[in-house]
């Protein structure tokens, strides 16, 4: 586990990756908030850089840890307050499948990856939060009883360093930085959390509801 001390950015620098997979016939996303110092970027290429530092860098940790049976389907990106221009990338099933062999476990078991609330941003009288993305995707051959692979769970720890030390923006003057989450209500100047301490779990996890609607 490996943190740097994240820079302080607004919700003006941010926007919220959804990454599409496809387990079988089952829909599942994951959604990540990411902030950037990238000073370049301006309405027009701000969530389009997210989606093509996304598909760059964060697509090679989640294909790694899926079933062949599995794929990437689409990567979008909406900024955190109003104005910015959306993107999406939507991906045929053999442009980014999973790379491991086997069929998935069930849709919605997963894997896990958490960031804890950087503790200088943690308001007096309240308890650290906790981010958390489910991994879905993974392959049965990997899994024994609820024990992930160690490879997995490298590959997984790898995916919340690399998202909390921040990712070289496509633009290429700054960082898309994981932070806690995208500040409620939209209203511009609202400083974004920051994140530290994150983990890859090694045990398999469920979340109720996370299954969208089969076609």
């Amino acid at each position: 586990m490996s943190s740097i001390e994240q820079p302080s950015i607004l919700n003006n620098n941010g926007a919220i990756v959804t990454i599409g997979i496809r387990v079988n016939t089952d829909r599942c996303a994951i959604v990540m908030p990411f902030v950037t110092d990238d000073v370049v970027l301006d309405e027009l290429t701000f969530c389009n850089d997210l989606v093509i530092t996304a598909q760059t860098h964060i697509l090679t940790s989640l294909t790694a840890v899926m079933s062949v049976q599995s794929y990437v389907s689409f990567i979008a990106a909406e900024g955190m307050i109003d104005g910015r221009i959306p993107y999406r990338v939507d991906y045929a099933p053999t442009d980014h499948p999973g790379l491991l062999t086997g069929p998935p476990v069930p849709s919605q078991v997963s894997g896990l990856v958490i960031w804890y609330e950087d503790p200088r941003d943690v308001v007096a009288g309240h308890k650290l939060r906790v981010a958390k993305n489910f991994i879905p995707g993974l392959p049965s051959a990997n899994v024994t009883g609820n024990i992930i692979d160690s490879a997995l769970v490298d590959t997984l720890q790898a995916l919340a360093d690399n998202s909390q030390n921040g990712y070289e923006t496509n633009a290429g003057s700054g960082k898309w930085y994981r932070c806690l989450a995208a500040p409620r209500p939209r209203t511009p100047g609202t400083s974004c959390k920051r994140t530290t301490g994150q983990l890859g779990r090694d045990v398999v996890y469920t979340q109720k509801r996370r299954l969208i609607p089969r076609d």
